[in-house]
């Protein structure tokens, strides 16, 4: 019988912290401008995609194992074509007059340098993938959020038309875990 309680212990002495929450956002709208053959051309969506109405939804994935270890947060959206995952928030975490404000920055190079930065506090989720898209949620009341996302698609034109995709959404109910994981970065920060 001891060797059984002993073998259940074990894992959690192991376990990571993990936390996973998923905000569900309603379409408020979207707006398509696209310039072909120099005639400016818009549309409220693409073909087959979500209208006015349709929810969609983003997920947040925080991880922490150990205080040696990387923590990290991973932000996702299928529709919104978002991935944005920050690792070792301790060697890029830089600080603003707020200190609850927590900013992340990241520099991919490639064919076209990409630059990502990542704000995020109680009251805001800033995402900033220069120079493609930008992603803000604002808290607007209690746990409801607004969003605004900007994407330039089609690479500056170089495949196919150039164009913006301006989308608004309504986010309800974020999960109390999203406060939770704020003061868990924070607190790893300190």
């Amino acid at each position: 019988m001891q060797k059984w309680l002993l073998f259940i212990f074990i894992p959690l002495v192991f376990s990571d912290e993990r936390l996973e929450f998923r905000l569900s956002c309603e379409l408020l709208q979207q707006t398509i401008i696209s310039l072909e053959n120099g005639k400016s051309k818009k549309y409220s969506g693409f073909k087959d995609d979500l209208v006015t109405g349709d929810i969609f939804y983003i997920d947040f994935v925080y991880s922490e194992f150990d205080k040696n270890y990387p923590h990290k947060l991973k932000i996702t959206s299928n529709w919104l074509e978002l991935d944005e995952e920050i690792v070792h928030p301790k060697e890029r975490e830089m600080r603003g007059a707020n200190k609850d404000q927590l900013y992340f920055k990241d520099i991919y190079k490639g064919q076209i340098d990409k630059q990502s930065t990542t704000q995020l506090s109680n009251d805001k989720i800033l995402i900033n993938n220069y120079p493609f898209s930008v992603y803000r949620f604002n808290r607007y009341y209690l746990n409801d959020w607004e969003l605004i996302y900007f994407d330039i698609f089609d690479g500056f034109g170089l495949i196919g038309s150039s164009g913006y995709k301006i989308v608004t959404a309504n986010c309800m109910r974020m999960p109390d875990d999203y406060s939770a994981m704020i003061e868990k970065i924070i607190k790893n920060l300190e």
